[in-house]
């Protein structure tokens, strides 16, 4: 899982169904950066959050970026949501 008191730039592959009895698998970069996370480490993450979506974009054809800091915030009835 995510550490609580870290950042991270996980690629979720999220099935997202169309309606119609298909699904359509998306891209989604999540820039996680938990609440308990250090300052200093959070300010890194900032600067280095350009480049990592670069990079990924370069990789796969990404269909969104989310910003995390909790759990909660990634769970299917969240992503859904969004």
């Amino acid at each position: 899982g995510l550490a609580r008191d870290g950042v991270a730039w996980p690629v979720l592959a999220w099935s997202h169904g169309a309606g119609d009895g298909h699904a359509l698998l998306k891209f989604v970069l999540v820039a996680w950066v938990a609440e308990a996370a250090p300052p200093a480490l959070k300010a890194r993450a900032t600067q280095h959050h350009v480049q990592v979506v670069q990079f990924v974009r370069g990789l796969l054809p990404l269909a969104a970026e989310l910003q995390a800091t909790h759990p909660d915030e990634l769970t299917a009835s969240a992503l859904d949501a969004r």
